[in-house]
């Protein structure tokens, strides 16, 4: 590597030029291997939690898992909860563990809450371990002068940015139905994959 006396001499006189720099609010999946981005985060959603309640033992966790689970139509009591919580201990035990873990109570909502079903992980993975949750940056950031324009015209057409799938029915006889759906056109025509237009399907008259 050069001493840094010759990087000055060559840089000296060059015309300096002033730049703006700005921070992107991410969605906990994008800072997951899963996204293939690979930030290094594989479970932003367990570490939220554990950042949040430090001194849980597994107890909130349970609770959050039996509330999805039950937001989601599928039965689990009270006793689940509890068996669950059971076998995460024993497991971090024979671990050598002073409590359970992500990977603990994992293999104790497999066992207990899912029925050995991995599908049902699936669902816990997604919606608690990752989660589809959007960060947030200060409002006095600078902003890149496209997203400040999609920005102001997320507000002004009501569609607030969501890590959330949300599904809008447009009619495009209504002023602001047919200005969402110049909107979307536009981002698609950016390569934005913001949103995805589909047409209604047809009725057909028996």
């Amino acid at each position: 590597m050069p001493k840094a006396r010759e990087d000055n001499d060559l840089l000296k006189g060059l015309p300096k030029v002033k730049v703006e720099c700005t921070w992107i609010p991410w969605t906990y999946s994008r800072l997951s291997f899963a996204s293939g981005y690979g930030a290094g985060i594989i479970s932003p959603g367990w570490y939220e939690h554990i950042w949040k309640h430090p001194n849980d033992n597994g107890t909130l966790w349970m609770a959050a898992v039996a509330k999805l689970f039950r937001e989601k139509q599928m039965d689990t009591s009270v006793a689940h909860v509890i068996e669950a919580l059971r076998l995460g201990e024993a497991l971090a035990s024979l671990r050598n563990l002073s409590k359970a873990g992500l990977e603990e109570l994992n293999e104790a909502t497999l066992s207990v809450l899912c029925n050995g079903e991995g599908i049902m992980m699936q669902l816990v993975h997604d919606d608690l371990i990752v989660s589809n949750k959007i960060g947030e940056v200060p409002q006095d950031i600078p902003k890149p002068p496209l997203q400040l324009d999609i920005e102001r015209q997320q507000k002004k057409l009501r569609m607030p940015a969501t890590a959330d799938f949300k599904y809008y029915t447009l009619d495009l006889r209504k002023a602001n139905d047919l200005e969402r759906s110049i909107f979307l056109n536009r981002l698609q025509f950016l390569g934005l994959t913001r949103g995805q237009l589909k047409p209604k399907p047809v009725e057909k008259a028996l």
